[in-house]
């Protein structure tokens, strides 16, 4: 999609696009690199790696399935190389990283240990903005799947530099939920990136209580404290 650069006035590089709800996960893992930067080229030269040595030494490249407890079973695939003391060792094939942008799980119980319900993924544990509501997730969700929504380019998700979401987590949330192939309408969303952490304060006012405001204003005088 189309995107513009221009500068904030402290000279922060401001990027702004529009993305479609379909391409989700590609902004997932653009929020990891933002948070960690070189997680995609190290992805990158881990790959390259991989296949110099698979064509190098003529192996064939397989799937197999992997055995885990409880049942649970994972495909991987790579490929054998016979070491010189003549024992086989697997080589697995660099999997591309795929960040979950929102998993929510649910209350667990079994005899003594007791899991609390907790969300987890990008948008868990916000150092600027407040905490997901799952209600609101589940909503959004469902009006997506359901073809009816339309988002409003005037409210766009806001992104800072290094990764953080300031406005539009729990669309983000929402949309990762979706099997974007069975639904016909594909909204689009428009995303700035490099906004100033302090807009937190300021974005989706009509929707945020007291509670949320006291605390986000807490979490930008910790992170000012932390600089």
């Amino acid at each position: 999609m189309p995107t513009s650069t221009h500068r904030h006035p402290a000279e922060t590089v401001i990027q702004t696009e529009v993305l479609k709800a379909s391409a989700i996960r590609d902004l997932s893992l653009r929020i990891l690199e933002a948070r960690e930067p070189g997680t995609i080229k190290k992805y990158k030269q881990a790959l390259a790696k991989y296949e110099r040595g698979l064509k190098a030494g003529g192996h064939k490249e397989i799937s197999i399935q992997e055995q885990h407890s409880f049942g649970r079973t994972t495909r991987k695939t790579g490929f054998y190389v016979v070491r010189e003391n003549g024992m086989a060792e697997w080589v697995d094939r660099p999997r591309k990283p795929t960040p979950a942008a929102y998993v929510r799980s649910g209350y667990f119980r079994s005899g003594d240990y007791v899991s609390r319900a907790k969300t987890l993924g990008l948008v868990a544990d916000s150092l600027y903005n407040r905490e997901i509501r799952p209600e609101r997730v589940d909503q959004y969700a469902a009006e997506m799947e359901a073809g009816r929504w339309c988002d409003l380019l005037s409210d766009p998700i806001s992104i800072t530099a290094d990764g953080q979401i300031l406005n539009g987590q729990h669309r983000i949330a929402a949309a990762s939920q979706v099997d974007w192939t069975k639904v016909d309408n594909d909204p689009a969303f428009l995303v700035i990136w490099g906004v100033e952490p302090s807009e937190a304060q300021y974005a989706d006012g009509s929707r945020r209580t007291a509670r949320d405001e006291r605390l986000i204003v807490n979490k930008l005088l910790d992170a000012e404290r932390a600089a």
